[in-house]
């Protein structure tokens, strides 16, 4: 999970994705506050699912990077850095969060799809509203059952990020934890 302050560097609060090339050529081609400022912009526009992101309330990924300009960093160039919204969801999200990104993005359109659906035509588009209209049941379904997958995965509070493998030093950290926390 991503820490700290937006105001301060991203890497130094976060020194595990410091081996991560494309934040490492980010700072190298920036400057630091340059680098930091889209990190940090990147990781609102993507990690949706972190409680302290402020920017988290819109499905619409338009939305977030229309929120993150507004109230964060209005100089983001989101087409020029699209490559960082990859990198976040493969290194940094776990597969739940991505299943998650991805299905609630997907609910998003369904809705969108099925408010457009207009029905006063002499019921020409009825067939497809009732189709759309009972498929959408499944559909959350399906959203719910992600939703507690990340929940859970929330919870177990591993130390890795993106599903990566703890290093031996880690490994020894949290087992001394895990050690003190039960003495």
């Amino acid at each position: 999970m991503i820490e700290g302050d937006p105001t301060l560097d991203f890497l130094e609060q976060n020194p595990k994705l410091k081996s991560i090339a494309d934040f490492k050529n980010l700072y190298k081609n920036n400057k630091p506050e340059v680098a930091s400022k889209l990190l940090w912009s990147f990781y609102f526009i993507t990690c949706i699912n972190d409680e302290d992101n402020p920017h988290r309330g819109y499905a619409s990924i338009d939305k977030r990077i229309e929120s993150v300009m507004s109230g964060y960093y209005p100089e983001l160039d989101y087409d020029k850095y699209v490559y960082l919204y990859d990198t976040f969801q493969i290194f940094v999200l776990s597969k739940e969060e991505r299943l998650f990104n991805i299905q609630l993005k997907k609910i998003e359109e369904v809705s969108l799809y099925h408010d457009k659906i207009d029905i006063s035509e002499g019921g020409n588009n009825m067939d497809e509203f009732i189709k759309v209209s009972k498929a959408l049941p499944s559909i959350w379904k399906g959203f719910d059952e992600i939703r507690s997958k990340v929940i859970d995965a929330g919870k177990q509070n591993s130390t890795s990020l993106g599903n990566a493998e703890l290093s031996a030093t880690d490994k020894r950290r949290q087992k001394a934890l895990s050690k003190k926390n039960k003495a």
